[in-house]
């Protein structure tokens, strides 16, 4: 070997060498960025930003400064490659920093890949983010009809919810949504599934006051119609809606929250209220109330805290009531002192 092909020799190693090295020791990982033909998002490549992400990933929580440095478009391709991350604490920030950054075409594939995720963590917020896209997102719903039978009751309720946002006649087949018509009481309204009926009493002045309701669980939700059907004595000394007006912040008190909401609403036909309780760290409370003769009629459904049922599903619930009762002549007048 000639002396100036072993010294060509020996740089091209040296070169390897520094090639070696700067790949293991450099933090910005740039040099195995581009061997491995990564990509890059400001200037550094996706191992560079993987330990960023999977640093917020390993505490659990995504900080201010991440989510608002990956509300970019440009950060798609390097979140696309770290959503596919060997490490699960990579892949889970990067699919609700994808959904941020992204257009619904860009990530859209991407999220539902990640429905099959063998981590539950990353599965759920793929369903979650996947929601956010509302129909943009129905190629995933074959997979979230599956996974809303999930035996994760996490994964289950926010599969409903997703199916709410992205194709709501799917969702009401697959809640078991149906509707119920009480002969007895005159209404109709759509439940998720057979509703159990209870009466039960409160005293007042005039002496017990049946309550008749008819409920249902949908997931960690409760829905249920209730019907009273108060005295001429009782209507006499009180109009149902009177009554309404002053037992909204006492329930709210009585319920330990706050009333938040009480506005008139018109529906099928019937004036009445609507009203919002929160309960601090239970949930929500919406309800609406309708006076029709001596009947006074309700509809409910209570919530825990955070999206557990989609705003969706809470309307198309409240909106089903529809009430058949004609009053006898005789409540005629009164009806229409109680109208709202």
């Amino acid at each position: 070997m000639t002396r100036k092909r072993f010294v060509g020799s020996i740089l091209a190693l040296a070169c390897v060498i520094g090639l070696v090295l700067a790949a293991r020791y450099d933090p910005t990982h740039i040099v195995p960025g581009l061997l491995r033909n990564e990509a890059f998002f400001r200037g550094y490549p996706t191992g560079y930003w993987r330990k960023v992400i999977g640093a917020d990933g390993r505490a659990g929580t995504l900080r201010i400064e991440t989510a608002m440095l990956f509300k970019d478009a440009g950060a798609v391709p390097v979140l696309l490659e770290c959503v596919e991350d060997a490490d699960a604490n990579v892949r889970w920030p990067s699919v609700v920093l994808l959904q941020r950054a992204g257009s619904a075409r860009q990530v859209e594939p991407a999220l539902r890949r990640a429905l099959d995720d063998v981590d539950l963590d990353v599965r759920f917020k793929a369903v979650r983010m996947l929601a956010r896209l509302g129909p943009e997102a129905v190629p995933a719903v074959p997979k979230l009809v599956e996974l809303s039978r999930d035996h994760d009751l996490d994964t289950s309720i926010a599969a409903h919810y997703a199916l709410w946002e992205i194709d709501p006649e799917t969702a009401t087949t697959v809640g078991g949504w149906q509707e119920f018509t009480s002969a007895e009481w005159q209404f109709s309204a759509t439940l998720p599934g057979p509703p159990e009926e209870e009466v039960n009493s409160i005293d007042t002045l005039y002496g017990e006051l049946p309550i008749h309701s008819f409920g249902v669980s949908y997931g960690v939700a409760r829905c249920i119609v209730a019907v009273s059907e108060y005295s001429p004595e009782m209507m006499e000394d009180c109009p149902l809606q009177d009554r309404f007006d002053s037992a909204a912040e006492e329930s709210a008190t009585m319920l330990g929250g706050s009333l938040v909401r009480y506005d008139p609403i018109e529906q099928h036909g019937h004036s009445g209220r609507e009203k919002l309780v929160e309960v601090d760290g239970q949930g929500t409370i919406r309800t609406r109330m309708f006076a029709v003769g001596r009947r006074g009629y309700q509809i409910s459904i209570t919530s825990p805290p955070g999206d557990a049922v989609s705003p969706k599903a809470e309307e198309f619930f409240l909106g089903s009531l529809r009430i058949t009762h004609t009053p006898e002549p005789a409540a005629e007048e009164m009806n229409s002192q109680n109208d709202f």
